[in-house]
């Protein structure tokens, strides 16, 4: 299968139109109906676009190897990673504290504030 064809697959597997389609990656339906026949080749500048919206494994789109979907999991944390470029460390950190339970997220973030506190009357910090 093609990219042309992923597309078509993509798009019928979520039951959108073209024009659905197009409007949610900033094209026009004329224009996305072009690639997805395989008349205009598919721009890279499309392919982050097209999974970012539809939580589309890049790698399927662009080889057809892999899944199709993304799990929401991972494609949640990987937007947070290139949004706020965060590295292993960070993303470690954040994934630890959301599996914490909601006392011990708690009393991590009152012990972080404290000490936030601390720092600021040690250096004379006003808020």
């Amino acid at each position: 299968m093609e990219i042309f064809e992923r597309l078509k697959y993509i798009r019928k597997t979520l039951n959108l139109t073209q024009k659905n389609f197009a409007k949610e990656i900033g094209m026009s339906q004329s224009g996305y109906a072009q690639i997805e026949t395989g008349d205009k080749p598919i721009s890279n500048r499309l392919i982050k676009p097209i999974c970012l919206a539809f939580n589309i494994d890049e790698n399927w789109l662009r080889t057809g190897k892999g899944e199709m979907f993304v799990k929401v999991e991972d494609s949640i944390f990987k937007q947070l990673s290139e949004k706020y470029n965060l590295n292993e460390k960070d993303l470690s950190f954040i994934k630890h504290y959301l599996n914490m339970n909601p006392q011990n997220r708690q009393y991590l973030l009152n012990t972080i504030l404290n000490m936030a506190d601390a720092i600021r009357a040690d250096f004379k910090i006003i808020k």
